[in-house]
Parts: C-alpha cells; sequence; structure tokens
C-alpha cells in the first residue's frame, strides 16, 4: 500500500484572466477548483496510473469538505481525513503569460489532531510507503520525527517531500528517499554549489548519516538519483511549460507507484520522469496515456 499524507492540504483556485493589471478590478471567465496539496496530487496522479493509495489529511471547515468530497469522487483513493476546527487553506493561482500563486499559511493542528494522524500510522505494514510531502505549519518539526518513528518501527518505506524540514530532522527521520529539488537541496546542504560538485556532500550530510537515496527534480534537465550505490542521471524531452505546480509530485507518484508495483529502480525513475514531462503539458496532471507516450523518449546513464 502506499500512503500520502498533506499536513497543510488546499483548494487550489485557477484564475485565467485574459488581461492582467494590478491595481485595478480584472475579471475572468475561466476559473477551476482543485484539491490540492503535494500528498494529495500524489493520490490523484496515482490514480490516473491505476494504483490505489490512502489519503491522509487533515480537513476543516467548508473548504476542507469540499476537499474531502472531491477525493471521494476520485477511484482508487481511499480517503482518510482528520477533521479539524479551523479551515483548511485556499490557494490562488493566477495564469497569464506568467505563473503567479498566492499561497495561504493553512490552521495549525492541535496536538490531538497530531495524535489522531500518528494513530493512523498503526496501519502501516512492511514495505507499505508512506508519502510525506509539501511545506509544513511552524512547530512540526518533532511532529514529524515521530511520524517517521512510527513508520520505520512498522519497517515502512518513508519518503519525504518537506522543503522546510531542518537538515537535522530530515536526517532524524531515516527516511527511505527524499525529493527535493535543487535549490532545496542547496538549502538543506547550505551550499550554493551545482549539482555535480553538490552530490559530493549530499553523500557526506545525507547518505552517509541514514538517508537512504535522494531524487534530485531538475525541472526541464529531468532529475538525478543517488543512493550509496548508485547514481543515475534522467533525462526526458524539453516542453514548453503550461503549469509547473504539480510536475514534482507527479515524478514522485510514478517513481514509487512504479517501484510499488515491482518495476525495476531504472524503469521507475524513467517512468518518474515521464510523468513529470507529461505534467506541465496539462493545466494540472496528465493522463497515463500521454505519460506512456513521453516515456519512449526519456533516456537514463
Amino acid at each position: 500500500m502506499i500512503y500520502t499524507i498533506t499536513l497543510n492540504p488546499s483548494i487550489d483556485y485557477y484564475l485565467y484572466p485574459e488581461h492582467l493589471q494590478v491595481g485595478a478590478i480584472n475579471r475572468t471567465n475561466n476559473v477551476d477548483y482543485i484539491a490540492a496539496g503535494k500528498g494529495i496530487n500524489v493520490s490523484r496522479m496515482l490514480s490516473e496510473l491505476s494504483i490505489p493509495s490512502s489519503c491522509i489529511f487533515p480537513a476543516g471547515g467548508f473548504t476542507g469538505a469540499f476537499l474531502v468530497e472531491s477525493l471521494k469522487k476520485i477511484s482508487l483513493i481511499d480517503v482518510k481525513p482528520v477533521m479539524i476546527e479551523g479551515t483548511s487553506r485556499i490557494n490562488v493561482k493566477i495564469r497569464h503569460e506568467q505563473e503567479t500563486d498566492l499561497n495561504a499559511e493553512g490552521p495549525k493542528l492541535s496536538d490531538e489532531t497530531q495524535r489522531k494522524l500518528l494513530k493512523l500510522m498503526d496501519s502501516v505494514q512492511k514495505d507499505d510507503y508512506v508519502i510525506i510531502s509539501g511545506s509544513i505549519q511552524h512547530g512540526l518539526n518533532e511532529f514529524i520525527v515521530s511520524l517517521a518513528e512510527a513508520v520505520n518501527s512498522h519497517d515502512g518505506r518513508l519518503v519525504l517531500d518537506i522543503p522546510n524540514l531542518p537538515l537535522d530532522d530530515l536526517v532524524a527521520c531515516r527516511p527511505y528517499l527524499i525529493k527535493p529539488n535543487l535549490e532545496e537541496l542547496q538549502s538543506f546542504l547550505q551550499s550554493d554549489l551545482p549539482l555535480k560538485e553538490l552530490l559530493p556532500l549530499a553523500r557526506q550530510q545525507l547518505l552517509d548519516k541514514g538517508v537512504g537515496s535522494i531524487l534530485v527534480s531538475l525541472g526541464k534537465d529531468g532529475a538525478c538519483y543517488l543512493n550509496n550505490e548508485e547514481t543515475y542521471t534522467i533525462t526526458g524531452p524539453v516542453m514548453k511549460p503550461l503549469n509547473t505546480v504539480a510536475a514534482g509530485d507527479s515524478m514522485l507518484s510514478a517513481t514509487i507507484g512504479h517501484l510499488a508495483n515491482g518495476d525495476d529502480l531504472q524503469t521507475s525513475l524513467k517512468y518518474g520522469v515521464s510523468c513529470g514531462s507529461a505534467a506541465v503539458m496539462v493545466p494540472y496532471l496528465p493522463t497515463r496515456e500521454q505519460v506512456e507516450t513521453i516515456y519512449k523518449l526519456v533516456s537514463i546513464s
């Protein structure tokens, strides 16, 4: 089983104005309301790939109700909300010539909510994948470590995509895999070195201290994967981006989904980059057919 945990989910409210002027009234004819947050994006993409997942997230208020009902309509997603007193956030995504995003902070999670979320880890079994992704609210670092300890105690495979988790806490989680982009990896390691020169530092400060593997998303340049034995560079076709919001989540979902289905590492990585490349071509998430088409154009070395 694959579990996704989104601690700060959102409704992504997409606006597509024909003209945009700061300080004026702008009108748009097209809008989209999307149940989102990085872990939710992963579960949605897994569903498109015909892979089941259990989707865990706190939900509150009218926005939380929308998140729950929207996800229940999607096949192969076992929706497991933890209801809270606050109101789940709305992020505004303006699409006009460039991508402009207004992301809200989101509600704080009470101690009781944290206990309920932690209790859900009791169902994790050996070799299940647990993906915790998305920026976390202030003060949750210790809770993330507790979630990690619970997953590891059941011999689950912990995957982290949390850009604002400090390095010491990241290492303390002993994740099976982490998925930063290049800027996030540089931030973890407090270095602005380019990727090639950064990899030895990543081995020393991450892999040698308990992180199992690293999948670095590189945007149009594909991805780089490394563990203690192997390093791979995965490249795909360069696409003109329409929307980059869920590209990294799509890459992660396909990689983990194919690993969970028994595919070998190289095949899974190629599907990951295929899915990430396909994601930037569409308004939100690609179809399985689009991913398969791009897979033929992806190389790994």
